[in-house]
């Protein structure tokens, strides 16, 4: 294993949990499910491996566009509430899946929201 392994990183990719070294042990993860029928190999980790801030060693994902993210510019990665300017990643308050700047649309109350969510609404 390389230094770069995802499984070496401390930090889920998909739900942002700490997890160890290994896969996710969070039965819900859908990345725990994905990483173990793909034997530990995920195209997404190829090709994300840096921050797409700063450019360091990604440790979190968002799980709508796959980009990366190091430890400081993850840092709001357990957050389900805007609270700072400086937050790139948030938890979906809906689906509890980490979600990035890019992908999250904040709903009336402050809660981020993917925007996945959006679409389903507005087809209903």
């Amino acid at each position: 294993m390389t230094r770069e392994d995802p499984k070496l990183l401390p930090i889920c990719q998909f739900c942002g949990e700490y997890k160890g070294v290994g896969v996710c042990k969070n039965p819900a993860c859908s990345g725990s499910k994905k990483d173990m029928e793909n034997g530990g190999s995920n195209e997404r980790d190829s090709a994300n491996r840096s921050c797409s801030v700063c450019k360091d060693e990604s440790v979190v994902f968002c799980v709508q566009c796959g980009r990366g993210f190091c430890l400081t510019h993850g840092e709001g990665v357990k957050l389900n509430r805007f609270v700072s300017f400086h937050q790139r990643l948030g938890t979906c308050a809906e689906c509890k899946q980490v979600v990035c700047e890019e992908c999250w649309i904040l709903n009336p109350n402050g809660d981020i929201v993917c925007l996945k969510h959006l679409e389903e609404k507005r087809k209903t």
